[in-house]
C-alpha cells in the first residue's frame, strides 16, 4: 500500500462514503483531518497528532472513541481508536492525538494494514485521515457520574461513583488514561481512583512516564499499579497477569458505590471479569467494560 494508493482511493471514494467536508465531528459522515506530526513511543508504538477545522472542537465524549477511515482504490478500511488529548473543552487548541501500536510486516505475519498505513503518513505532504463519531457505552459525565448503555438492550443508565477502579491491558491503557485524565483534571469534586495496568513487559507500558506522574501529584487519590508477565531482573514491581489475588490487593472491592472498568484484549477482559464476578461486581451492574 503507498500514499499514492490512499489518495487515488480518496478521490475516488470520497462521495459514496459520504465524507464531509465541514462540520463538527459526528456519527454519519467521515470528516477529513491533517496529519501533522508522529512521535515514536517505542519500537512499535506511535503518537499521531492530527489537525482538525472544527470551530468548536471535536467533542469526543469521555471514555468513547472515534472510527479513522482511510479511502483505498477498493474501497474504505476503518478502525476505532480513542484520543488521548485533549482532555476538556479548555484544552483545545484545534489538534489532537491518538496512540497507536503498529504490527509491522516480519517473517512470520504480513503486519497490520491500518497501522502501517498511518505509519506512512506525510505532514508536508498534508496527508488526512478521516474522523467519524463518537461511539462506545461509557461516556464519563465528570464528578464521578458515568453514562453506560446495557449490552442487553443498549438502554442508557446513570451511575453516580464514589470510588472507580480501572484495569487495562496493552493499548486499552489509551481510554482509561482519558478519563482517568479528565477526572483528575477537570472534576470540582475527587474521586477515589484505583488502577491495576498489566502488559507484557515494561516497554509495552503505553504513557507510562505520564500516568505514574499523575499517581505522584495526585498521591492517594490516584493510585496505579503495574504488572508484568515477562519483566527482567530489575523489575521490582509486580509480575503475571491481572489476576484475582491483584484485583483483590491494588482496586478498592466491591459496593454500591465502587464501579469497575476493565479494557483491553478479549481474554484479559474475559478474565478479569471472572476474577471481579468472584469478588463480588455484577456484571452490569457495578463493572463494565469499554
Amino acid at each position: 500500500m503507498t500514499r499514492q494508493d490512499i489518495s487515488k482511493g480518496f478521490e475516488a471514494h470520497e462521495n459514496s462514503f459520504g465524507v464531509a467536508k465541514n462540520g463538527l465531528f459526528n456519527n454519519e459522515s467521515f470528516i477529513p483531518v491533517t496529519f501533522v506530526k508522529r512521535e515514536e513511543l517505542n519500537k512499535d508504538v506511535r503518537k499521531y497528532t492530527f489537525k482538525h477545522h472544527q470551530q468548536k472542537g471535536v467533542h469526543v465524549h469521555t471514555g468513547q472513541h472515534f472510527l479513522c477511515g482511510f479511502m483505498m482504490t477498493d474501497g474504505i478500511t476503518a478502525r476505532p481508536y480513542a484520543m488521548t488529548r485533549p482532555i476538556g473543552e479548555d484544552k483545545e487548541d484545534g489538534t489532537f492525538d491518538m496512540i497507536v501500536k503498529t504490527y509491522f510486516p516480519d517473517d512470520k505475519q504480513p503486519g497490520g494494514l491500518f497501522g502501517n498505513v498511518l505509519d506512512m503518513l506525510d505532514a508536508e505532504r498534508e496527508d488526512t485521515l478521516l474522523i467519524m463519531g463518537s461511539y462506545g457505552p461509557i461516556r464519563y459525565q465528570g464528578n464521578g457520574t458515568f453514562l453506560v448503555d446495557q449490552e442487553e438492550d443498549g438502554h442508557e443508565q446513570t451511575i453516580n461513583a464514589k470510588r472507580v477502579n480501572f484495569i487495562s491491558g496493552g493499548t486499552g491503557m489509551t481510554p482509561v488514561w482519558a478519563t482517568i485524565k479528565k477526572m483528575l483534571e477537570c472534576d470540582n469534586t475527587q474521586i477515589p481512583i484505583r488502577f491495576l495496568d498489566a502488559n507484557t513487559n515494561v516497554d509495552e507500558i503505553l504513557l507510562h512516564d505520564e500516568i505514574d506522574a499523575l499517581a505522584k501529584v495526585h498521591g492517594d487519590a490516584f493510585q496505579i499499579t503495574h504488572t508484568l508477565e515477562d519483566a527482567d531482573s530489575s523489575w521490582t514491581g509486580e509480575r503475571g497477569l491481572a489476576d484475582k489475588q491483584k484485583i483483590d490487593k491494588y482496586l478498592f472491592p466491591a459496593d454500591h458505590d465502587t464501579i469497575t472498568f476493565v479494557c483491553g484484549p478479549p481474554p484479559m477482559i474475559k478474565a478479569a471479569g471472572e476474577a471481579l464476578n468472584e469478588l463480588g461486581f455484577e456484571t452490569g451492574k457495578n463493572f463494565f467494560h469499554f
